[in-house]
């Protein structure tokens, strides 16, 4: 069994502690431990020439790569023939040749939203078709429409892997269709999924499933995205231990995670412990934390924004960079970048465009601050609600492609 498994992206900051000694060598340190990751970044925008060739030329020689297709392809264009589709679709297929021709790539996953269901299946036959056979492909699905045999039959046609994927929307549906095999493990967080801790007897669950696959194909990618904490090289370790892949120095290393994991909840809980003296704080405590927000919110929007936010699926929601005072992430198609420090929010949707002068926070920022982590929300909402006049509230740029 062709085995490898690793985390969606590498470079989190969260992970220095748990899993790197410093900020310096996140890479290779990562390159030590694993033998593939997924390319997320270029879920978000095109990727240079040069990051490519790096990461052909710094990783170890059987290093694999996977990487995300563009939403400006799947997202945006939603795969809707056009010339402008063909020429964006060529334009990152060229761009990540350089690790085809390094033997560096396994698969390009084609992740579809959400809003994408079953009725579109012409539109993805269609893309499907005129993809060069230069790479592997792996389609992972967000509609439940999709789970059918002509679902399968389409991937099986073109050689394509369904992404098999543990997650809120979706069951963890087995199904070969390629050659090779792609598993994503998202967790089961409420806002957002992947800010989640396997427990062991989870883990364990899929120990038959993941060696079932195995026997099935070729090769098996397996890539955990709960990147919150260090947790998705934490589980990642630990079901490599679990399916007795481990070498001694990944157990180590899985060990050094789990202890820093644990220390880190435990002094955290010493400290939530001591604020719990006031009857305010024993009030707030006892609500969920999303109505905790929520409440918060009902300062800052209007009863039916406040309405649609809530309506806003977790899956339509990206937080990319969570730091003390800068905090990144995407609402379907749009940004959003909030400056705890220079009291600044960026964001480019229509609605905000047209309340910049009232300084009017839309649906898409409130999903945004109920879908982070409780202690940031509530941090930069209670901020909002107090200082609003002082913060400065800006459409944020275009990413330059």
């Amino acid at each position: 069994m062709d085995l490898r498994l690793g985390c969606s992206g590498w470079s989190y900051d969260e992970w220095v502690g748990p899993l790197y000694p410093d900020k310096a060598r996140k890479f290779s340190y990562y390159n030590r431990l694993f033998r593939t990751a997924e390319i997320d970044s270029t879920f978000y925008r095109y990727p240079t020439p040069g990051m490519i060739l790096g990461l052909a030329r710094s990783s170890a020689t059987d290093f694999v790569f996977t990487a995300k297709f563009p939403k400006l392809i799947t997202h945006e264009a939603q795969l809707e023939p056009s010339a402008q589709l063909k020429d964006d679709t060529e334009r990152f297929l060229e761009l990540m040749r350089p690790l085809g021709r390094a033997r560096k790539i396994g698969a390009l996953l084609l992740q579809l939203p959400p809003y994408f269901p079953y009725e579109r299946i012409g539109d993805l036959a269609g893309f499907l078709e005129d993809l060069p056979t230069d790479f592997r492909y792996a389609a992972e699905f967000r509609h439940p429409s999709w789970l059918r045999e002509e679902t399968w039959s389409l991937l099986r046609k073109h050689g394509v892997a369904y992404t098999i994927v543990d997650e809120p929307l979706l069951p963890p549906d087995v199904q070969i269709t390629a050659e090779f095999a792609y598993v994503r493990w998202h967790g089961h967080g409420t806002a957002p999924w992947f800010n989640y801790r396997y427990k062991d007897e989870q883990l364990q669950e899929w120990v038959p499933k993941v060696e079932e696959i195995g026997r099935q194909t070729k090769e098996t990618y397996g890539f955990f995205n709960n990147h919150f904490h260090g947790y998705a090289p934490e589980n990642c370790l630990r079901i490599m231990e679990m399916l007795g892949v481990a070498t001694p120095e990944q157990a180590a290393a899985r060990k050094r995670i789990t202890d820093f994991i644990d220390g880190s909840q435990r002094v955290k809980g010493a400290k939530q412990a001591k604020l719990k003296t006031s009857e305010a704080r024993a009030e707030a405590e006892a609500m969920p934390p999303k109505a905790r927000v929520d409440k918060l919110l009902v300062a800052l929007m209007d009863p039916t924004r406040l309405r649609r936010a809530r309506e806003i699926q977790a899956a339509e929601i990206a937080i990319d960079e969570v730091k003390r005072s800068l905090v990144r992430g995407h609402v379907r198609d749009y940004v959003i970048a909030i400056d705890c420090e220079g009291r600044s929010i960026e964001h480019d949707c229509d609605d905000w465009a047209k309340g910049l002068g009232e300084k009017r926070v839309c649906k898409h920022l409130g999903a945004f601050l109920m879908a982070l982590p409780e202690e940031s929300a509530h941090a930069i909402v209670q901020r909002l609600s107090l200082e609003r006049g002082m913060w400065k509230f800006k459409m944020a740029e275009k990413p330059s492609e």
